[in-house]
């Protein structure tokens, strides 16, 4: 493997490790699943993310480092798996009353950001860069010519 293929796999895969990790250390706490004020459906689809970061996180290691099949789909499918935890970042902010942070859990802002704002659009770039390193340098898959009427 070239080394720009692999920089760009490791890169993929520490996002996917970041997503999978984090969602336990920042959403598995008293601030997020065990937040004294959420309600219990808030909970359940509270741990549901985390487990759903911690899911996405493992096919897209998988994917991204899968030896069988094509090796371009797979490299598309694993950096897709990296990134869509943190796509759903910014579509969610934008659903009325939602926020980044809790009252009794504030967040300070960074430059009139969020830190998971930031972290989110910094995780997306790098899945991005990793990508295109990696694809550069994977081939496609040879594929049989269709055959003719005849």
């Amino acid at each position: 493997m070239q080394r720009r293929a692999l920089a760009g796999r490791i890169l993929i895969s520490l996002i996917a490790v970041q997503t999978g990790v984090g969602s336990f250390v920042f959403d598995f706490t008293d601030s997020h699943v065990f937040n004294d004020h959420w309600s219990p459906h808030a909970r359940f689809h509270g741990a549901m993310g985390v487990f759903l970061g911690a899911g996405m996180s493992l096919l897209s290691l998988w994917y991204t480092w899968r030896k069988a099949g094509d090796a371009r789909t797979n490299l598309q499918v694993g950096a897709w798996f990296a990134a869509l935890y943190f796509m759903s970042f910014f579509p969610s902010a934008l659903v009325p009353g939602a926020g980044f942070s809790d009252p009794d859990h504030p967040v300070p802002m960074v430059g009139g950001l969020s830190p998971q704002a930031i972290e989110g659009g910094i995780s997306l770039a790098l899945v991005v860069v990793g990508y295109a390193l990696a694809r550069a340098s994977t081939a496609p898959s040879p594929r049989a010519a269709p055959e003719g009427i005849g």
